[in-house]
């Protein structure tokens, strides 16, 4: 996994395109394909869960200036990758949850 090149492709992507929903699904792909790597492959770097718990908190700051219907939808996705986590070390999990309380509890 080469997370320096796939932190690339996301910005020159955000740069390029503009497009909110586009920037977002990418965020979140980022993310998803990360976690799946390691539940398959086992443990990684700690840096490599920092990158992508910085992807996430990015995903979550922009879904939050999104309207309410674009939200809801992708609201699963956020709470599915936290869920997915759960068996995951260098507190990935915790951190991801945490991120995830604070963007989408009403307190």
């Amino acid at each position: 996994m080469q997370i320096a090149k796939a932190k690339k492709a996301v910005a020159d992507y955000t740069k390029a395109a503009g497009d909110p929903k586009g920037i977002l699904e990418l965020m979140l792909c980022f993310v998803e394909t990360g976690t799946k790597f390691t539940v398959n492959c086992g443990d990684m770097y700690e840096e490599f869960y920092l990158a992508l718990e910085l992807m996430y908190d990015k995903a979550l700051d922009l879904v939050l200036t999104m309207d309410e219907k674009t939200q809801d939808e992708y609201y699963n996705r956020f709470e599915d990758l936290v869920t997915s986590t759960s068996d995951i070390g260098w507190r990935y999990h915790d951190a991801l949850a945490e991120m995830f309380h604070n963007a989408f509890s009403e307190d």
